[in-house]
């Protein structure tokens, strides 16, 4: 992931519960509009073994 994104997520851990929610209903709705290829087996599989940001390795304890 690009320093970037990176501190994008960083910043929308850093708001409040509301404007997470409010932030995160906006990236849904365009995320609907983006216009994906389709995934062949052997992408799903590379994937699905990848760490991504929600997996222990990048979170932080929740308290």
């Amino acid at each position: 992931m690009r320093t970037a994104a990176q501190s994008l997520l960083h910043a929308f851990d850093r708001l409040s519960k509301d404007e997470q929610r409010e932030v995160a209903s906006e990236i849904l709705g365009r995320i609907l509009q983006i216009d994906y290829p389709p995934l062949d087996g052997e992408t799903l599989s590379r994937r699905t073994d990848e760490p991504s940001y929600g997996s222990q390795e990048f979170c932080a304890p929740i308290s």
